[in-house]
């Protein structure tokens, strides 16, 4: 019978592209990474955005 064998980081999530910018987020204001991106992302689906880039589009308008 072969031997399955399972990968060390295979329960580990996939990095996303905007990994380095919740990292940079989070060192700036004392949270973890994760916890900025499951913010982004609440504030994307509360606010009915399809992504960060109309997050922050979102964001840059509300300021006027």
């Amino acid at each position: 019978m072969p031997s399955t064998k399972h990968s060390s980081n295979a329960s580990s999530r996939s990095p996303s592209p905007a990994d380095p910018i919740n990292a940079a987020i989070a060192a700036e204001i004392g949270l973890s990474p994760r916890t900025v991106e499951a913010n982004r992302l609440r504030l994307t689906r509360t606010l009915g955005l399809a992504n960060s880039a109309e997050l922050l589009a979102w964001f840059l308008n509300s300021e006027q």
